[in-house]
This record gives C-alpha cells, structure tokens and sequence, in this order.
C-alpha cells in the first residue's frame, strides 16, 4: 500500500534488469543446498555492483533483478562489469551466464510500507526486453541508446528488429565489451 503522506514521483531512470540463464537446473545440477549458496553469491555481487555504480533502486525476484539508475553511462558500466564479474567462477567454481536489458524511461516512484518501489510502462518495457537476450548478451533499448555517451572501451551494435511479448516490434542494441572500460 502507497502511503498517504508520500508523493508519487516520477523520474526519468535508466533501469537494467538481469536474470540468470537456466537457474532452475542448478538445483537439479547441484542441490538445493548448492543452488541456494550460488543464489547468494548472485544477490551479493548485484548488491556490490549497485552500490559502487550509485543505483537508485534495487529489488531481487528469484534468479533476477531490477535497477535504476539516475546515470545511463554508470548503468551501462554496472551492467558490462556484473556480467564480467558473473562469468568469472563463484566460489563453487561455476560461472553463471546472465542476459541483461537496459532501458530508459520515466517511472513512478512511491513509498509503501515495504520501501521504495518503481514502477510504470518503463519498467514492464525493460523486464520484456530481456525476454529476446541470449545468454551473456546485454540488450539496449532505442531509447537508452540515444541517452549513452560514447562510453570508450564499449560498442553499441545494431541488434534488428525483435518481437517482444506485449510490445511488438521493437529494434534492439547489443552492448559489447571492446576493452577497457574509461569511466
């Protein structure tokens, strides 16, 4: 519930979601005991990550996530170095592969009496967005592409046209990776 004595705001916030590919089949590979400790690896990293790129907002769901950032540039330097940081061995010596969409939109931003929530067509946009990703890849929407700066050590790369559950076509980005981020 939205509570009385706060405002709804709206914000543009260029929010990045990410899902681990196949989470479901860590359980069966390796236990729920095991599955669990790497979903915990998981949620601390995002959690690190997110702290050291200044995001706005942060909320976990299962094997995924959503942030917001007030930056496009710091959100697409989360997002390329998480996805580094996941590819590299958990504790367990396991990689985990992540397909990563950011977008940026204005959201609505309340209160409620289990803290701060975002929510709107910007955020529903995103979370479909990541539906057309494959695994390691980081999709941009056209619209988050037109607010990144040239950031050096990354690409920008026409990805097509895409069907998207409940938003049609839409034409997609992919974010490489070139080298050494310069943030």
């Amino acid at each position: 519930m939205i509570q009385n004595n706060r405002e709804l705001k709206k914000e543009i916030l260029t929010m990045v979601v990410g899902d681990i590919v196949s989470s479901s089949s860590l359980t069966v590979k390796f236990g729920a005991f095991d599955a669990e400790k790497t979903l915990e690896w998981f949620v601390h990293r995002v959690d690190q990550q997110a702290k050291t790129h200044q995001a706005r907002f942060l909320k976990f769901w299962g094997d995924g996530f959503i942030a917001a950032f007030s930056s496009p540039k710091e959100a697409v330097i989360f997002a390329i170095e998480l996805k580094n940081q996941l590819a590299n061995p958990d504790f367990e010596g396991r990689p985990l592969q992540i397909i990563i969409a950011i977008h940026t939109s204005n959201v609505a931003i309340a209160s409620t009496s289990y803290g701060k929530e975002i929510f709107g067509s910007g955020v529903a946009y995103a979370a479909h967005l990541e539906s057309v990703g494959k695994p390691g890849e980081i999709i941009i929407s056209e619209t988050a592409r037109n607010f990144i700066d040239e950031i050096a050590g990354t690409q920008v790369v026409a990805g097509g046209e895409s069907t998207v559950k409940q938003l049609g076509s839409v034409k997609i980005f992919k974010l490489v990776a070139s080298g050494e981020l310069t943030k």
